[in-house]
């Protein structure tokens, strides 16, 4: 599957980012793709918590950064049900966020 979409990063700001991703044969919630967006202003720490990606129909990807360039990155993910989940509107996205205090 190809498109477009929006990377919602743990800060909850979007950026616009194009995408390519397959599902798994044997996990079909589960997929793998890369992500085409300017990344070279990212923060490097933001890489290592998931993403989101809302896909311009609605559908979300929850992502792991595999590897990142300034161009784009490799991800694996999970394809989150809608009907299961509150509305990806920015402000309904689960936090994600972590307490990293020991």
């Amino acid at each position: 599957m190809q498109g477009n979409g929006q990377i919602i990063w743990r800060n909850g700001t979007r950026q616009p980012a194009s995408f390519s991703f397959r599902t798994s044969r044997t996990a079909k919630d589960m997929c793998s793709g890369h992500l085409v967006a300017n990344l070279s202003r990212a923060d490097p720490l933001q890489f290592a918590f998931p993403i989101h990606l809302i896909q311009d129909d609605g559908d979300v990807v929850d992502l792991v950064i595999m590897g990142h360039r300034d161009d784009g990155a490799a991800f694996i993910g999970h394809l989150a049900s809608p009907t299961h989940e509150q509305a990806r509107n920015g402000s309904g996205i689960e936090d994600t966020r972590h307490d990293n205090r020991l």
